[in-house]
């Protein structure tokens, strides 16, 4: 028999994305079935044990459907100088974190045993990431009733993926550069597909996630970029939404360093209102379930302060000890900013984790 279809699976629309090595958890997992969506496993970087410990803990908190996220090995050529070149680099951050840099190693992160594990306790979907098994462990798969995922990063991915038969594409796209021109690009001829497909196949609400502020700051080629993503969901004629947040608190230390000029910190005379992710996350799937906006809802954290206020908490985390001058020519990734360029107005739904 075929696999079953996604939409028997789930009663909300929602996919608690595997994150190996981060958040995810046999708790989280059962949580995401248990009310509604398709939970999954996360079995990167454990054994086969390990993880059928974690299924073992999904199974005794939930009997809905979940998923199972596979690496899939492979052994590309490896260029020993640029992994030296790189730890060199790395090694200055983790020097002021105080954490030590592992040793470069290759493993088929317990593959087979997996694969044989999936076979065994049979999850209603299996996803791999990585790379997509030939189409033999596919169609193996698929004969135990199994969905197979593909997570694709291009398109030569997307074809290969489907040249094995896979039930479905995770798509992973990013723009290959954000520099103006590829990402404008990228967008444009992305954002055009999507509609394209949603309209085809009678998607009832289509979600995306933008920038408060996006439509104010033209002198930022990402920012034009995700104003055409915008016009053409917003003229594709699919219902949907648009979910505006601010910058997350956990992109802070990004954005401080990309304001380092030496001994100082210049920082543009603006405001910013950092938000934690897992609440835009949270928003974006309270929208996603409710009826389409056709129009957009701003999200942002519960607090604005300057930017030359978040130099200093970024710096003082760090143990950092360089002086912060507010700079009216500083520029936030080469875009001028007004004081309130990247805040939210007043209709705004706020989170409630402060940055600290």
């Amino acid at each position: 028999m075929p696999p079953p279809p996604l939409a028997s699976l789930l009663t909300v629309p929602i996919v608690g994305a595997p994150l190996a090595g981060g958040p995810s958890s046999p708790e989280l997992a059962a949580a995401v079935s248990e009310a509604g969506g398709l939970g999954f496993v996360a079995a990167g970087y454990k054994t086969a044990d390990e993880v059928a410990g974690d299924i073992d803990e999904v199974r005794r908190e939930t009997q809905r459907p979940f998923g199972l996220n596979i690496f899939v090995p492979s052994r590309e050529p490896v260029d020993d100088a640029a992994i030296e070149e790189y730890s060199e680099r790395l090694a200055v951050e983790a020097d002021r974190y105080g954490v030590a840099l592992g040793e470069p190693r290759w493993s088929d992160d317990d593959w087979y045993a997996k694969l044989e594990l999936t076979t065994r306790v049979c999850p209603a979907v299996v996803s791999f990431t990585f790379g997509c098994p030939d189409a033999d462990v596919v169609s193996s798969l698929q004969g135990e009733e199994i969905a197979v995922w593909c997570t694709i990063t291009s398109p030569a991915e997307a074809r290969l993926a489907a040249a094995a038969g896979a039930d479905a594409l995770v798509d992973l796209t990013n723009s290959p550069s954000f520099d103006d021109g590829p990402v404008m690009d990228f967008f444009t001829r992305s954002s055009a597909n999507l509609a394209t497909a949603a309209k085809q196949t009678g998607v009832g609400h289509y979600v995306a996630l933008s920038i408060v502020g996006v439509d104010g700051l033209p002198e930022s080629g990402y920012m034009r970029a995700k104003v055409v993503q915008e016009k053409t969901i917003t003229e594709s004629g699919v219902p949907y939404s648009i979910v505006r947040a601010t910058q997350f608190q956990e992109f802070a230390a990004a954005i401080v360093g990309s304001l380092d000029a030496g001994d100082e910190v210049r920082t543009p005379d603006a405001l910013i209102q950092p938000i934690a992710a897992d609440e835009v996350a949270a928003e974006v799937a309270r929208v996603a379930v409710g009826s389409p906006l056709d129009g957009v809802a701003n999200i942002g954290g519960p607090d604005k302060i300057s930017f030359a206020d978040l130099a200093r908490r970024v710096l003082a985390k760090q143990g950092t000890d360089k002086t912060v001058v507010v700079d009216p020519k500083a520029t936030y990734f080469g875009t001028p900013l007004t004081e309130t360029s990247l805040v939210t107005g007043n209709d705004a739904v706020l989170g409630t984790v402060r940055f600290n």
